[in-house]
Formats: C-alpha cells, sequence, structure tokens
C-alpha cells in the first residue's frame, strides 16, 4: 500500500518534471531563434553598404 502511493508520487512528479524541462525547451529554443533574428539584423546594420551610408551622414551633419 505505501509503496503504491509513492509509487504514483513519483510518477506525477516525474510528470511534472517532463513538463518542466519540456517548457524550459521550448523558451531557450525561441531564445535561441531570437538571437539568431538579432545578430542577422546587427550584420545588417554593420554590413559595408550600411557604414558608407553612416559616414556619409555624419560628414553632413558636422
Amino acid at each position: 500500500m505505501i509503496t503504491k502511493t509513492i509509487r504514483s508520487a513519483l510518477n506525477a512528479l516525474s510528470k511534472a518534471f517532463n513538463i518542466i524541462i519540456s517548457i524550459l525547451a521550448l523558451t531557450f529554443a525561441f531564445l535561441g531563434i531570437c538571437a539568431i533574428v538579432i545578430g542577422l539584423f546587427i550584420l545588417e546594420i554593420f554590413s559595408k553598404d550600411n557604414l558608407e551610408k553612416c559616414k556619409r551622414i555624419f560628414k553632413f551633419y558636422r
């Protein structure tokens, strides 16, 4: 009887743990995708053409 309740409690704990781990994995996957998109955006900003445009704009404002 006691082992049955312990087993059911462990089963419930493992299910909750699996749910928490899956939520964490989805969160980190989403953060990874966001980081990749932000990195590509920064690379696009600091590409050579845009840097030349920025230099021209700064020279224009001086």
